[in-house]
């Protein structure tokens, strides 16, 4: 190879290596946050109660799972017939949020895709965003449902230790 053609590789190799440094930062901004492609099922619906827990998750089926919200604070013990109980609980309500996952998870990629277009769509984009809400709201409401049902799985002394060591309380043997 001649001198001149080698400088020239040099120079071509020199711009692109310049160019695709550039638009690193670029191509960064087109991918989805973080935040958006998280677990939807675990996010910020186990913030409550993970405060009253030290932000741990327990097993599957139990105090949480497939990175959902715990039902119930890990210093509840329960019996087995309770755990089988929440077992059959969650695994009803799982065909439900596993719907609702799903729809989430789309309208956010359909919404960030119809962001990133060249041809924006202010009406389209708000009937995504409110068809997010909606899906959001109904897991909300499928978690609220499912402690709520844990609760009632739980016996009065379970219910007492429970109401002894929410946050604010002074209650030291949670």
């Amino acid at each position: 190879m001649t001198q001149r053609v080698r400088g020239r590789r040099q120079v071509l190799m020199l711009v692109l290596s310049i160019a695709l440094a550039a638009a690193a930062p670029a191509s960064r901004a087109l991918q989805p946050e973080p935040e958006l492609m998280a677990d939807i099922d675990g996010g910020a619906a186990a913030a409550p109660l993970a405060a009253m827990m030290g932000g741990k998750f327990g097993p599957a089926g139990i105090e949480g799972g497939r990175g959902g919200p715990p039902l119930l604070p890990p210093f509840i013990h329960l019996s087995e017939q309770q755990q089988d109980k929440l077992f059959e609980l969650r695994h009803a309500q799982e065909p439900a949020l596993r719907t609702q996952v799903n729809e989430l998870r789309d309208a956010r990629v359909q919404l960030r895709t119809l962001a990133l277009a060249e041809g924006y769509d202010e009406q389209r984009a708000k009937q995504i965003a409110l068809r997010a809400a909606q899906a959001s709201s109904e897991i909300e409401l499928i978690h609220a449902r499912l402690q709520h049902a844990a609760f009632a799985v739980l016996t009065p002394e379970q219910r007492k230790r429970i109401d002894e060591c929410r946050p604010g309380t002074e209650a030291t043997a949670c």
